[in-house]
């Protein structure tokens, strides 16, 4: 199956001149990503969202990764979307926004099945991804292809040097990195950008890398643009040509690079100091309580990505553990009023 997969692949190099065209980013000292798209329209998207890792010039990654994207209909008039008895069901579950997600593994190759529509081949030995890609989600800045294709495929090869991906805010204080930790819509924005506002330094909004150096753990930011609802810009004037733009439903986000509102904001990485989990609080003051680190890890463990491999499973929990144990470990209810926050949260991160 790999092989017609790349004779497909090979195929359209040869009869499309733009799809010789490519854009690389470099993920930290991890991997140079190379993304080749039939869809030229995608190359702007993803600069528009990897913007911090584009041009960049510090030490060059060994490991290099190519990503392919192809018009879903190839998949289904040239190979079977059906699995096969060589295939393996390894995974089933949902990514973002609920869309269904199965992962499956094969003698040659490894399939990702999103939204029974569009599927990604994964050849690890070839450092390469292929997506056949259904046409519906061709769209400039398509939600779906950024949340659900694009970050599974940088999660699935950054995996391969022991680095993963976990669903968090965090920010950073004089270097002491805060994980904040957390489902959707329990206060992980409200707090990071609130934090930033007031000289904090920011590593992500909605994901940030998490890998060990020296049996210790580091988080390295995935600052890609904040999504932000209708209802916690009241917090912010300073996002206030957001609100400005019309919004379908409160429900709906926005976006915005927080380097362009904040200044000199990001870092490349910081030593992990503090874990929250933020929840609002109905009264007006903020509150901060102990947890256990058998809850903590509960929590932190089910907002990790996947993982499909056996290995990497072991090398992933390892790491969830080494964190845990490594940090200091909160609950933290957010009153109605921010002010007073950022303050307590910098006692936090200087204790000790």
């Amino acid at each position: 199956m790999l092989k017609r997969i790349n004779n497909l692949k090979n195929e359209y190099f040869s009869r499309f001149t733009d799809f010789n065209n490519c854009t690389t980013f470099t993920i930290h000292s991890f991997l140079n990503l190379k993304i080749h798209s039939f869809y030229t329209n995608f190359h702007d998207v993803f600069q528009r969202v990897l913007f911090y890792f584009t041009g960049k010039t510090l030490k060059k990654p060994e490991k290099q990764a190519s990503l392919y994207i192809l018009p879903g209909l190839l998949f289904r008039e040239n190979l079977n979307p059906v699995p096969n008895d060589r295939l393996i069901l390894k995974y089933s579950g949902v990514v973002s926004n609920n869309i269904p997600f199965e992962y499956y593994e094969a003698p040659d190759h490894d399939l990702a099945v999103v939204n029974k529509d569009t599927h990604i081949i994964f050849n690890f030995e070839g450092k390469e991804a292929i997506v056949f890609l259904h046409e519906k989600h061709a769209k400039p800045m398509n939600f779906f292809v950024v949340q659900c294709v694009l970050i599974p495929i940088l999660s699935e090869f950054l995996r391969e040097e022991n680095v993963y991906m976990i669903h968090s805010s965090a920010v950073s204080k004089q270097g002491r990195g805060i994980v904040i930790v957390g489902k959707g819509g329990v206060g992980k924005t409200t707090v990071s950008i609130h934090c930033v506002k007031n000289g904090f330094k920011f590593l992500g909004d909605d994901l940030v890398f998490l890998s060990e150096t020296n049996e210790k753990a580091v988080l390295f930011s995935f600052p890609i643009p904040v999504h932000i609802k209708f209802d916690t810009l009241k917090y912010f004037p300073e996002l206030d040509m957001l609100s400005r733009t019309p919004f379908q439903n409160t429900n709906e986000k926005q976006f915005f690079r927080v380097d362009k509102i904040f200044k000199d904001s990001i870092i490349d990485q910081a030593s992990p100091f503090l874990m929250l989990f933020p929840e609002f609080n109905d009264n007006n003051s903020h509150k901060i309580e102990e947890i256990s680190r058998i809850e903590a890890f509960k929590r932190l463990i089910s907002n990790s990505m996947y993982v499909t491999n056996p290995e990497r499973s072991r090398n992933h929990f390892e790491i969830l553990n080494t964190i845990i144990e490594s940090v200091k470990l909160y609950k933290l209810k957010i009153g109605k009023d921010l002010k007073g926050l950022s303050d307590i949260l910098s006692r936090l991160a200087q204790d000790g």
